[in-house]
């Protein structure tokens, strides 16, 4: 769908190979259409990051997501996909 183009605004990490100070994330769609498992099996995250997961509509989401200015953005593009691809 895109990408975000991000600058470290802290002292460089430690890591010589991090990329510092500008990086790139990707952010691409791909459509769930279910998950291992029934929706109440416990979940695992094999890198700890995630506390949680689950699917939710497009429209969901929006309500939902976090104020920053970035997530929206891309859930209105997919919430217009969705709309077209329908009609």
């Amino acid at each position: 769908m895109g990408w975000l183009h991000l600058t470290h605004l802290l002292p460089q990490p430690p890591d010589p190979a991090a990329p510092f100070p500008d990086f790139l994330q990707v952010v691409c769609q791909a459509k769930a259409s279910g998950r291992a498992g029934t929706p109440y099996t416990e979940w695992v995250d094999t890198e700890g990051y995630e506390l949680r997961s689950r699917l939710v509509t497009v429209e969901e989401a929006l309500r939902e997501t976090s104020v920053d200015l970035l997530a929206p953005v891309f859930l209105r593009l997919l919430s217009r996909e969705n709309r077209h691809a329908q009609g």
